[in-house]
Parts: C-alpha cells; structure tokens; sequence
C-alpha cells in the first residue's frame, strides 16, 4: 500500500497491529459468548420449567376415578350417595361437567382408613 507517490509501506506494519489486537481481543471475546451462552441456557431452563405439566385444580370423573383407583360406575354411586362431594357445574352451563376436587378425594380415603382401623380387633 502506498501512503505517498512512489513509497510503499512494508507489508507487515498495517497487519501487525491488527493481529496483536485480535489475539488480544481474544479472551475478552471467548467470556462474552460463554456468558451469552449461558444467558441462552438460563432462558432455555427458565422456558421448560414453566412448560411443564400443571396440575388440575379439579379433576373429571375419569380422573377421579383413575386417582381413587375405581370404576366411573362406582364413583358416581358414592357421589350419589354423598359420601364423595362433587363440584356441581357453573349455572347456566349447557352441559352437565361435574368436577371433584382433589382435597376431598383425600380427606375421603383418610376417613375410610380411619373407620378401617376404628373397625378392625386390637
């Protein structure tokens, strides 16, 4: 490269400086990826907790029944019995979506395992 009419700069003199700025720049820029790949993981983590699955507030029969280890059939028979309370639908639904609310499934089966050892010879 020429900086006047006739004179040409030693190829060395521009590059020199460049590359002892590259190799120092190096480092500096090798911690700012691993930070910002860290950031990338953290946010990643932070996206997959939040995806995960979210328990019912209530369940359906299905589930009740599945959660109670019993049958549809036998769950409304308690229900209807009013031994198992029931979630009664919003008014003014047009289905009929009755829900169970998983605290009282297991204050059921606590009283059933307290009247089993109330029950059973000591």
């Amino acid at each position: 490269m020429s900086t006047r009419k006739g004179q040409i700069d030693p190829p060395h003199v521009g590059r020199a400086v460049f590359s002892l700025d590259a190799q120092a720049l190096q480092p500096l820029v090798r911690a700012v990826v691993s930070e910002v790949m860290a950031e990338i993981e953290k946010k990643r983590k932070a996206e997959s907790e939040s995806t995960l699955p979210i328990k019912p507030l209530l369940l359906t029969p299905r589930q009740a029944a599945g959660a109670l280890g019993i049958s549809t059939r036998t769950l409304w028979d308690l229900t209807q019995q009013g031994e198992i309370p029931v979630i009664e639908p919003v008014p003014g639904e047009k289905r009929h979506h009755v829900r169970y609310d998983p605290v009282d499934l297991a204050a059921w089966v606590q009283s059933k395992k307290a009247s089993r050892q109330e029950s059973s010879p000591p």
